[in-house]
């Protein structure tokens, strides 16, 4: 099965509570957006192909194979988080190239994603810092980043950010 489609939200909204994919089916994603907003069960195999995305709202329940090609991206989106899980998420053996993170509860001002340990964002990987939430990187504490980082706001760095990555102000 291939979806195509700009922008897919599964979701309970589209009365979807769970995708499964069974044992021997490949799905296909092309879609530059895809959200899985439901219950998420690979038993086959998933291909992000060149250009699409997956975004996960949670982590799902049974990841199974997923492939990328190209410039594709798995992705969760994400509450903010420590430090500890930033980095366990974007392990290079997690199967997400991308975290995004941001607080919804900020009504004024930015939340602070802090950084209070040193952490590396590997090669190939990206942490993205939605609007409304500003990363911050404590004083004492390396940020290495080898792969990429977007934001909105313009990080706090007391700490300090160092490796061959790049740093882009997002939109």
């Amino acid at each position: 099965m291939t979806i195509s489609k700009d922008s897919v939200f599964m979701d309970y909204s589209n009365n979807i509570s769970a995708i499964i994919i069974e044992e021997g089916v490949t799905l296909t994603i092309q879609s530059w957006n895809f959200h899985v907003r439901c219950k998420f069960v690979n038993l086959g195999e998933v291909v992000v192909g060149n250009n699409g995305g997956i975004n996960f709202a949670v982590e799902p329940a049974q990841a199974g194979i997923i492939n990328t090609t190209g410039n594709a991206y798995v992705n969760l989106i994400a509450d903010i988080m420590g430090a500890d899980e930033i980095a366990a998420i974007l392990d290079g053996d997690s199967i997400y190239n991308m975290l995004s993170l941001f607080d919804q509860s900020v009504r004024d001002g930015a939340a602070e994603i802090v950084i209070d340990k040193d952490i590396v964002i590997p090669a190939g990987k990206t942490l993205r810092i939605y609007q409304g939430s500003v990363l911050k990187i404590n004083s004492g504490v390396t940020l290495t980043n080898n792969g990429t980082i977007l934001y909105f706001i313009e990080p706090i760095v007391d700490g300090e950010i160092i490796g061959t990555g790049t740093m882009t102000k997002w939109r």
